[in-house]
């Protein structure tokens, strides 16, 4: 083990959670505190704990400023002298572990004005059934969306953007909590229609902060919260937007979903990347809805909203899961609703009857099967397209 400097560690530390497994062991070291140009160093020592201490740094030290972090709300400066070349201070003993940050001015970062900020309050938002968090880009879509269900449903519903409800739930911050204590807001205030649907407009991946440059998150969903060395598999939770009820939802440090109480409303998502796939969603949704016939239309290959694609129930699943379809099946849908005709699947579910499936169309199609990649109908690739993993082939 090596410092950045290329130096060994004086002293190595140890610290285990007392739990099975490398992943809950930690490896801490001391070594010599060095300040780079352009750049905070942050500090403490576990070993300074009841004595008498000394801290000296070496490296770019001018115009050195040196702050106790300790307590967030009491930042103390710290008082420096210059010695061979070394900012040295010197703390009296302590019971607590302290911890400091060495800086120069003009290493702090300074905001920058990028506009006004339009008046907002989402806080008073309530009585509506029907709730749109969308990205800005997708706006337009999520309004027109909106429009039909009120017209067609009767729903109350809101559009908020992404871009709102961070500035008023996190502090500006791109948080996935924010859209969940949005819902809560709505739901708490709410008397007689209480929040029923939350709709998601936009492409969701575990880069919610488009660290890695990828532009392919819109509006972010929850994540697991273990070691990236044991995401073997994407884990994004859209459940935990349903929990809004005080006490409830995803149970932190949970690498299987697991939560406390039950959904007070439905979640759903549509995953767009651009504006012209959130216009042909829309319309698509508005033509199979609509209650009146619509006829098919040859020239854009497009069925009517009345087509036996409606009575098509088609279930996808690896072969171990098979037994749990059946099952599934006997004791769900068909108690549920003896309108569908629901045949059993077969023992084996070919790659080449679930295109044709999603040529044809249907009416709902569910999916039982652990998978790495799983692309389905964009204008860039083919209807249906899946990776799976070794052991679930399907």
């Amino acid at each position: 083990m090596r410092t950045e400097a290329g130096k060994m560690p004086e002293s190595l530390i140890f610290l285990t959670e007392n739990s099975p497994g490398v992943s809950n062991d930690r490896f801490g070291f001391t070594r010599p505190l060095e300040k780079h140009r352009g750049q905070a160093l942050f500090f403490r020592s576990p070993e300074a704990i009841g004595k008498n201490s000394r801290f000296e740094i070496s490296g770019n030290t001018d115009n050195l400023r040196v702050w106790d972090i300790s307590q967030a709300e009491q930042v103390t400066n710290q008082t420096i002298k210059e010695e061979n070349g070394l900012a040295a201070f010197a703390i009296p003993a302590s019971g607590s572990l302290r911890q400091f940050v060495a800086f120069a001015p003009e290493d702090a970062r300074r905001p920058l004005f990028t506009g006004l900020q339009k008046p907002q309050d989402l806080a008073s938002v309530k009585d509506a059934e029907y709730l749109v968090v969308t990205h800005p880009l997708f706006k337009a879509q999520a309004e027109a969306l909106a429009a039909w269900h009120r017209q067609q449903d009767g729903y109350s519903a809101y559009v908020a953007t992404t871009t709102e409800v961070y500035n008023e739930f996190s502090s500006g911050v791109q948080d996935p909590s924010a859209i969940r204590l949005f819902a809560k807001s709505v739901y708490d205030q709410s008397a007689s229609k209480k929040p029923r649907y939350l709709l998601l407009f936009g492409a969701v991946s575990y880069d919610y902060k488009d660290i890695y440059g990828l532009r392919s998150c819109f509006v972010p969903t929850f994540s697991p919260d273990e070691d990236a060395a044991e995401r073997e598999y994407l884990q994004l939770y859209e459940d935990a937007f349903g929990y809004l009820e005080n006490g409830e939802g995803l149970l932190p440090g949970t690498y299987a979903p697991s939560y406390q109480g039950d959904m007070d409303m439905a979640v759903g998502r549509i995953p767009v990347h651009t504006t012209e796939e959130a216009d042909a969603m829309v319309r698509k949704i508005q033509r199979y809805s609509a209650r009146q016939y619509v006829p098919d239309d040859p020239a854009w290959r497009r069925q009517g909203n009345f087509g036996p694609w409606k009575n098509d129930v088609v279930f996808v699943g690896g072969q171990e899961f098979i037994r749990d379809m059946e099952r599934w099946i006997s004791q769900t849908m068909e108690e549920a609703d003896t309108l569908l005709n629901i045949h059993k699947p077969k023992s084996v579910i070919r790659l080449a009857e679930c295109v044709s499936c999603f040529r044809r169309g249907m009416l709902l199609c569910i999916l039982f099967a652990s998978v790495r990649i799983l692309l389905l109908a964009t204008p860039r690739r083919s209807p249906l397209r899946l990776r799976l993993g070794e052991k679930h082939a399907a």
